[in-house]
């Protein structure tokens, strides 16, 4: 089975926090890019993150660093994985390579 994972967003004194829930195996954040670093808590579960074509598998908990300018997607590969995309309010948030503005909150 494949989805789009849910999303909630919290902003607190300039710092950004996205939680995804992927639900079920499948379940992904479609690829995209930031013109910023971020990183991504993997806090439960499991997944696949493919970044610039290149994939690697993780299993919580991880760290994942994702450089400016990279195209990068993450499936789960466990039901119930939980992730939190973390980063600095820099002004650039909305900046997100090939991705339409209605699709943003799909975005990791």
């Amino acid at each position: 089975m494949s989805g789009i994972a849910d999303s909630n967003i919290s902003v607190v004194n300039n710092v950004f926090i996205k939680q995804m829930v992927f639900p079920l195996v499948g379940y992904r954040v479609v690829t995209h890019a930031h013109v910023y670093d971020h990183q991504t808590l993997l806090a439960v579960g499991a997944v696949r993150m493919t970044v610039d074509g290149v994939s690697t598998e993780y299993q919580a908990p991880a760290i994942l660093i994702i450089q400016a300018g990279k195209h990068h997607g993450i499936e789960a590969l466990k039901d119930g994985t939980v992730a939190y995309c973390i980063h600095a309010m820099t002004g650039e948030e909305d900046l997100v390579q090939g991705i339409p503005n209605e699709s943003l909150a799909h975005i990791a």
